[in-house]
């Protein structure tokens, strides 16, 4: 048991009515990740029933996403969809991904391809456009969602499984049920006009920190609420736990061609 929970516990908390706040020491956690020299995540999603897999209508997650980062921003997110390894890199505002046949392509060849019929790649997002995946949601960095994550708690931390966990406000969790989606287009569901579709109703949510030595080492959210789909409203009941390891240790490896794009 790591020794920031032991002294909550040993000032009297329980698991059931713990009143101390530890968010000082999460916060600190959060910005010791932040300014890390590296470290790899592995993000993984559960849908706990009802219709609302992806938020809006989309279904499944696909397997884990595992990403790797360091400090100038080189990142490599890989996502496991129907079988098969996809992958993104990013550096600063450039993007670059694999498509369907595993070709390193920039997001402007990825849409021309797709605009010409051709099949694109989920890459590090996890929609189903067509088969190409440049619109898929974006793999959020865990030291800025974590720090996001942070901001957005309500109340007091309870000691819960091992970690800290807090309720967050409906603002904080509305854009996770709808993966920060503004507008819609397409036929349908009240947004088919480009217009600002409601904001999801019963928006609620917990997010659970776990710090060992100082060390984020893992954090969950669970966020349930009702969002409006294309055929009508849809009930989401979604978790997603990161794990956090080889904080200082981790080393990219990125391709060479994806390396090639990303140099322009």
């Amino acid at each position: 048991m790591n020794r920031i929970l032991l002294s909550y516990l040993a000032a009297g908390c329980s698991a059931v009515a713990a009143k101390a706040a530890p968010a000082d020491d999460i916060k600190a956690a959060v910005q010791g990740l932040s300014s890390s020299a590296n470290y790899t995540w592995t993000t993984t999603t559960t849908n706990n029933g009802g219709g609302g897999g992806g938020g809006g209508g989309r279904g499944g997650f696909g397997g884990p996403v595992t990403g790797m980062t360091q400090q100038d921003g080189l990142t490599i997110i890989t996502r496991e969809m129907n079988g098969n390894q996809m992958s993104t890199v990013t550096m600063g505002a450039k993007t670059v991904r694999q498509n369907q046949d595993g070709a390193w392509m920039t997001n402007e060849e990825m849409m021309a391809q797709f605009q010409n019929g051709g099949g694109g790649g989920g890459g590090g997002g996890g929609g189903r456009r067509g088969r190409g995946g440049f619109g898929a949601m974006a793999t959020p960095i865990p030291a800025k969602q974590a720090a996001d994550l942070l901001a957005g708690v309500k109340g007091d931390f309870m000691i819960v499984n091992g970690g800290f966990s807090a309720d967050l406000t409906p603002e904080a969790v509305a854009p996770m049920l709808t993966f920060g989606r503004g507008r819609r287009g397409g036929g349908g569901g009240g947004g088919g006009d480009g217009q600002t579709p409601p904001a999801p109703a019963n928006a609620k949510g917990t997010v659970t920190f776990w710090v060992a030595n100082g060390t984020l080492t893992k954090y969950e959210v669970h966020v349930t609420g009702t969002v409006q789909g294309r055929n009508g409203d849809i009930d989401v009941d979604r978790t997603t736990s990161t794990e956090i390891k080889d904080v200082g240790t981790t080393k990219l490896n990125v391709p060479p061609e994806a390396m090639q794009k990303l140099n322009g």
